[in-house]
């Protein structure tokens, strides 16, 4: 929805750019008679910290590139895309707008990832669409790829259990593969790319004893803070802490009188035109017709 290189905004400044970006979402599972649910990011784990820093000064970076008067359009585009921020109040109305249209979504109370995996585990959605390679270190069942694309491209369906199979991994061994190639709480490690770190993990199993190695050209420098036990607990550990909900708590709600208040957020409040207010009423409708 930011492809123009400027956000949507209501008659009165208010961003609604996301907020189309996630009606139409909605509104294209609705007509395939998906339910979608929702996972709002809680906080970040400590550990996180170094990889929120640099995505900050990244962001910080794009926004002093976007007063330079002399970029052309694309590279407006560019910068502008790349220094976009989730804000407090996106996260707000986005709610708003799930809460208004009877949309199921869960705070999670950490991470998304997990809390994802943790759905899936008990049986409470079929899969988890994301673009987020993450997932797999959680152990995810079944991922889909490519679920929002905007381009005609086939939803690539993984699943762990045959990819670890066909890896000739164990979980542990994958896990600690994943962490070698790098991951939001650790950097990948010099010299050690995708082909070498799977060979090692092959061959040495883990990677306490790759990094025993030292015998010249095959030993591995790491930082002076490598704490991949830290990390390995965490993607362990971490459903811990995650929400389990109710089945009928993930459903899709329809309320007497919903049509109003659905109109007054959609074309009062976000200032939509009432195209887009009819075609998610009607998707809706549509999708509790059996």
């Amino acid at each position: 929805m930011r492809k123009t290189g400027k956000d949507l905004t209501s008659n009165d400044g208010r961003i609604t750019s996301h907020l189309l970006g996630i009606l139409n979402l909605i509104v294209k599972l609705l007509k395939l008679k998906i339910t979608p649910v929702f996972i709002f990011d809680g906080k970040p784990p400590e550990i996180k910290k170094n990889t929120l820093k640099k995505r900050y000064d990244s962001k910080k970076l794009a926004e002093e590139k976007l007063e330079n008067e002399e970029l052309t359009d694309e590279q407006k585009i560019t910068y502008f895309m790349q220094s976009t921020r989730i804000t407090s109040e996106i996260i707000d109305d986005t709610k708003e707008l799930l809460d208004t249209c009877g949309i199921p979504y869960i705070q999670a109370p950490e991470e998304a990832d997990p809390q994802c995996v943790c759905l899936l585990e008990n049986k409470l959605i079929y899969a988890v669409a994301t673009e987020d390679m993450d997932l797999l270190t959680f152990k995810c069942e079944r991922l889909l790829k490519n679920f929002f694309s905007n381009k005609d491209e086939e939803i690539i369906e993984i699943n762990y259990n045959k990819m670890i199979e066909g890896l000739n991994l164990d979980n542990n061994q994958f896990l600690d593969l994943c962490i070698l190639l790098g991951c939001d709480y650790l950097p990948t490690l010099q010299g050690l790319g995708l082909v070498k770190s799977y060979n090692y993990i092959k061959k040495y199993k883990s990677i306490e004893n790759i990094l025993e190695l030292k015998d010249g050209k095959n030993s591995i420098i790491t930082p002076e803070e490598y704490n991949y036990n830290e990390v390995r607990d965490y993607f362990k550990k971490s459903s811990s802490t995650c929400i389990i909900p109710k089945e009928e708590d993930l459903k899709i709600k329809k309320n007497s009188n919903e049509n109003d208040k659905i109109y007054n957020f959609l074309v009062t409040k976000c200032n939509f035109n009432i195209f887009k207010y009819n075609t998610f009423i009607s998707a809706k409708n549509n999708f509790f017709i059996e």
